[in-house]
Parts: C-alpha cells; structure tokens; sequence
C-alpha cells in the first residue's frame, strides 16, 4: 500500500539500463524538440526495479501503462501484487479489488509535483520539462537512440530526485529516479501503441 506522494514517486517512476554519462553534453532546442515529440497518448507494458540501500536484492513489479493527456497515468501493477495507480489533474490514488486503498488529491503541493512531473515525462511535453529540470544528454544518429539526464532546478524537487534519466528511440523507453540518498528506481518500458502526436 502506497502511503506517500514520495513512495509513489519511487514506485512510478524510472527505468531502463543505467549508462555512463560522463560523456554526454548539452543538446540544442532543436535537438531536444525532435527527441521530445509531444503525444497525447501512450500505452504498453512496463518492469520496474526498485534499489533500497537497505535490502540486498531489488523489489520487482510489472504490468501495464496507459498515458492519456485527458485522463491521466493509469499504472496498473499486475506482479507481485495486483493493484491500479491513477495519477491525473484531480489528484492520486491507488486501488486493490476495486476498492480505494489511499488516495491524496490535487490540493497536496507534493501531489500536484508527482502528478505534472509525470503527465510531462509521459507526453513529452519540453516547455515543462525544460521549466522544472536542466537538460543534457546525448543522441546517437546510427539507432536514433537517445539519453536524457534531467537535474531539478528547485530545491523542493531536488528533495525528491537527485537526478532522472530518461533513454528512448521513436518512444520513451527507459527512465530512472535516482533519491538523494542513493536510492533508486529503474522502470523498462515496451510501448504498445500512441494516439497521433500532438500537434
């Protein structure tokens, strides 16, 4: 059971295979505006990988995403335990056999962050992203790959993450929260399907 915007951030958050980024270097507006092609839709299947400092062994979960600019994050955890996430502009909550388990609405200063951090990673949205975090990354022209470190300009989001990676090609494919102390959570996406890009 998810008893904070925080935990939930650790739980929602973050993925893909982490990389060396000692060489990566700052990207132009024009190359981060082709990297991040906004999407009112997005779906698919998802694994996530939670590191405590404490354990010795990660907490494994999987199942299925769908992003929808209107609705919201559905997060659905099929494995170890099912149960369904729902981030939207109204706030965040979490259900188990259909019935609400925690929920926090929109009126959290902690919720709100989670809830647009989120609904701006998923849908690509650059003006926000580039507002909250500084950028850098690399891009690699032979697969079309990409890597994204993204650095919280604010103190109060730097108390949550140190730092997020997002890596990708035609689609958002990875991301990682790395927590100030050394905590992290990896997240391998496989997207099944989007709506057309936003225009």
């Amino acid at each position: 059971m998810i008893r904070s915007p925080r935990m939930l951030a650790c739980l929602v958050l973050l993925g893909a295979i982490a990389t060396s980024h000692s060489q990566a270097q700052s990207l132009s507006q024009a190359d981060l505006a082709r990297i991040l092609t906004p999407t009112d839709e997005l779906q698919g299947q998802f694994e996530q990988d939670k590191y405590l400092t404490i354990l010795p062994r990660p907490l494994h979960s999987s199942g299925q995403f769908h992003y929808q600019r209107q609705q919201g994050l559905e997060w659905i955890i099929e494995q170890p335990i099912a149960s369904k996430v729902m981030i939207s502009e109204h706030g965040i909550s979490q259900t188990q056999g259909g019935e609400v388990v925690w929920q926090s609405d929109a009126n959290s200063a902690q919720t709100a962050t989670v809830a647009n951090l989120l609904a701006a990673i998923f849908a690509a949205d650059l003006a926000t992203l580039q507002a909250t975090f500084a950028i850098t990354g690399t891009q690699v022209s032979e697969t079309n790959g990409w890597d994204l470190q993204l650095t919280p300009k604010s103190d109060v989001l730097m108390s949550f993450f140190s730092r997020i990676d997002m890596t990708g090609t035609t689609h958002l494919q990875g991301l990682t929260l790395h927590e100030p102390k050394g905590d992290r959570t990896e997240i391998r996406l496989e997207v099944s399907g989007d709506a057309s890009a936003a225009e």
